[in-house]
C-alpha cells in the first residue's frame, strides 16, 4: 500500500464515513444509557 493510496480522495471519503458511523454508534449508545438512567430515576 503506497502513500498515494492513503492520500487519495476516495480513501479519505471512506475513512470519513467510517468515522461518522463510529460517532453515530457512540452517540446512540449514550442516548440509550441516558434513557436507562432516567427510567431508573423515575
Amino acid at each position: 500500500m503506497s502513500l498515494d493510496f492513503e492520500n487519495s480522495p476516495k480513501n479519505k471519503k471512506n475513512s470519513d464515513r467510517i468515522f461518522e458511523r463510529r460517532n453515530l454508534i457512540v452517540f446512540l449508545s449514550i442516548i440509550e444509557s441516558k434513557k436507562l438512567w432516567i427510567e431508573k430515576k423515575l
